[in-house]
C-alpha cells in the first residue's frame, strides 16, 4: 500500500495520502483481502455474516498463487515484456537470476521471447545499432555447434539453458564489451504475499482474478460447478487475452522465399517481387 501510495503522489504532485480504495488507471482498485472475501461470499462458500477461518483464509491464497505463477507463461496472460541486458565480456554464457551475483538480476524466466546484440563501442549514440539473434529453441541443436567459443561478434544466435534456479544465456559467436545483450522475457507477476497489500495490476485483471477464484473454491470446497461462474472466468480471460493479443510479423527464410516472386499487376514472376 505505502508502495503505491508513493507512485500516486509522485504523479499528482500533491504528496496526499490515499484511502480505502486507489483509483489507478480509471478504476477502483481494493486489496487482495477484499477480493478474497468477496469470492468467498458470490461463490456460495460462505455466506453473509459467515467468517472464514484463518486456514480457509491461507488455502485461498495458496489457490491464487498457484493460479498467478501460470499467467506469465501464457504469452496472453501476459501484460508486457520485460527488457533486461547485460554489458559482453567474451563469457560462454551470462546468467540470470534474482540475485545481486547474476549478470542479469531477474527471476528466472522459462523461455526467452526475443534477443538483440547492440553495438556500444566505439560509440555511436544515438545510432547504437541492433542485431537480430535467432532464438535457438533446443539444447541439441545448441550442442551441434562447432566452435562454441568463437569471438566474433555481434552474435547470430542465443541458447537459453533454462535451469533452476540460475538461467544460462548463450550467445554465439561470443562478444566482447563492445557489445550488450539484450532479452525480452515474461514480466514478473508477484502472487499475494500479503493479503492487505492492493491489487496493482492492470484493471481487467480483477475480474480474472475474482471469477478464477470462485470457480477454485467450490472446487475445493467439493461444491458443484456453476455455469455463471465459469462463464464469467471464460469471459474474463478473453478479455484479458484480447487487450494483450500480439502477433509479430512472420518472417521467412530467404530458402523458403526463393529469390523472386509473382507479381499481380504484370501477371510475371521475377527477382525483384516480393
Amino acid at each position: 500500500v505505502q508502495r503505491l501510495q508513493k507512485l500516486l503522489a509522485e504523479a499528482e504532485g500533491d504528496g496526499g495520502a490515499v484511502g480505502e480504495a486507489a483509483i489507478v488507471g480509471g478504476g477502483e482498485v481494493g486489496t487482495w483481502a477484499d477480493l478474497i472475501s468477496l469470492a468467498f461470499r458470490d461463490s456460495g462458500v460462505f455466506g453473509t455474516g459467515q467468517t472464514p477461518q484463518a486456514q480457509d483464509t491461507t488455502d485461498a491464497v495458496r489457490r491464487l498463487n498457484l493460479e498467478l505463477a501460470q499467467w506469465p507463461r501464457r504469452r496472453w496472460m501476459d501484460y508486457v515484456l520485460v527488457e533486461r541486458s547485460v554489458t559482453c565480456d567474451g563469457s560462454l554464457f551470462y546468467t540470470i537470476y534474482d540475485d545481486p551475483a547474476a549478470d542479469i538480476q531477474y527471476p528466472r524466466p522459462a523461455e526467452i521471447k526475443y534477443a538483440f546484440a547492440r553495438q556500444i563501442n566505439p560509440a555511436a549514440q544515438p545510432n547504437q545499432p541492433d542485431f537480430p539473434l535467432r532464438i535457438i529453441r533446443a539444447r541439441e541443436e545448441y550442442s551441434a555447434i562447432t566452435l562454441k567459443r568463437l569471438n566474433a561478434g555481434p552474435a547470430w544466435a542465443l541458447f537459453y539453458e533454462s535451469d533452476w534456479p540460475i538461467g544460462k544465456l548463450y550467445a554465439w559467436p561470443l562478444m566482447s564489451s563492445q557489445y550488450e545483450l539484450h532479452v525480452l522475457m515474461s514480466s514478473n507477476m508477484v502472487g499475494i504475499e500479503n493479503i492487505a497489500d492492493t491489487i496493482v495490476m492492470p484493471p481487467e485483471y480483477e475480474q480474472a482474478i475474482y471469477a478464477k477464484s470462485m470457480q477454485m473454491m467450490r472446487m475445493a470446497y467439493g461444491l458443484e460447478p456453476r455455469a455463471d461462474i465459469n462463464a464469467l472466468v471464460k469471459t474474463a480471460y478473453a478479455t484479458i487475452r484480447s487487450a494483450n493479443y500480439q502477433v509479430p510479423t512472420l518472417n521467412m527464410p530467404a530458402a523458403v522465399r526463393g529469390v523472386g516472386g509473382y507479381s499481380i499487376f504484370s501477371d510475371s514472376w521475377g527477382p525483384n517481387y516480393r
